[in-house]
């Protein structure tokens, strides 16, 4: 006879089977997908759909400083899945949780529609709270979609993981929400081919080689008054300096892109080549940290 262990892991063995069948494709219909979801304690054909993407950012970091072991990061994992399970019931969500590496993985149906945005931040909320409690040093990154069709899931769940992605530049906010994520997601699919390099070369090159070859960097004033959408009183206020100082900086600004920054177009293009340029800098960053084959 199984022991409540067993069982237990049994279930959870089988809900991430149901996860990676539904993110392959490998399910006759949504109709056969929920009855196996239901089949192990979770309804999901009611209130409002939406995937979540709940990521322990730093685990790979926190495990080598701390030489813990991979039964102790597996532990780790658990127990995020196990608050994320805590957080959903709390909230009266029912949700098939999965681990996918350092991700829990989540389809969480919320009771009431209209509320799906506030109850999963309130989830989040929860569950970075009960994280924080027990691993204080650990980065915990809540991505999620926009609220699902039953026939949308795949694309529910890539949109929870780019918000997740987001969430890692950002670290800011309890939840990231991919109907809030502005012009990343299409930033991060031009990532993938040529354009969005070219696109960051192109309206920022000679800002960057100046910024490479001076002391005095320009790009965190033009960060700093973007961020400002262009008030100068804002932007002296951020960066503590006087008002001519600034003056003086925006103006070889722009002598170097060849562009007035008093154009609204012109601080719409540079805006979007600085969150490209990040997406592309993070991408550099992770492979860095990928080991070599063989090594």
């Amino acid at each position: 006879m199984l022991s409540q262990s067993d069982a237990d892991h049994l279930s959870d063995r089988a809900a991430s089977a149901v996860i990676a069948d539904l993110l392959t494709g490998r399910y006759g219909s949504t109709r056969e997908l929920f009855q196996r979801a239901r089949n192990l304690g979770s309804d999901l054909s009611t209130g409002g759909l939406a995937a979540l993407v709940v990521d322990a950012a730093n685990l790979t970091a926190v495990a080598t400083e701390q030489q813990l072991t991979e039964h102790d990061r597996q532990r780790i994992r658990l127990r995020l899945r196990a608050e994320l399970r805590a957080a959903l019931a709390r909230h009266r969500c029912t949700g098939l949780l999965g681990l996918d590496g350092d991700r829990v993985l989540a389809l969480v149906a919320v009771p009431e529609r209209s509320l799906v945005p506030v109850v999963l931040g309130e989830v989040a909320a929860t569950l970075r709270r009960g994280v924080g409690a027990q691993y204080p040093q650990l980065s915990v990154v809540v991505g999620a979609s926009r609220q699902s069709r039953p026939d949308a899931l795949q694309r529910a769940f890539e949109e929870a993981r780019i918000a997740a992605e987001f969430g890692q530049r950002d670290a800011t906010q309890d939840l990231y929400q991919f109907g809030n994520l502005g012009t990343y997601p299409l930033l991060l699919r031009l990532s993938q081919g040529p354009e969005l390099a070219a696109f960051v070369e192109s309206e920022l090159g000679a800002l960057l080689q100046h910024d490479s070859e001076s002391g005095a960097k320009l790009l965190p004033t033009l960060r700093a008054y973007l961020a400002a959408a262009g008030r100068k009183a804002d932007t002296v206020t951020a960066l503590r300096v006087q008002r001519r100082t600034l003056y003086a900086r925006l103006a070889r600004i722009e002598r170097i892109v060849g562009h007035s920054l008093d154009d609204q177009d012109t601080r719409t293009r540079l805006t979007l080549a600085l969150q490209g340029g990040e997406i592309l800098d993070g991408r550099a960053a992770a492979r860095s940290t990928v080991p070599a084959a063989g090594g």
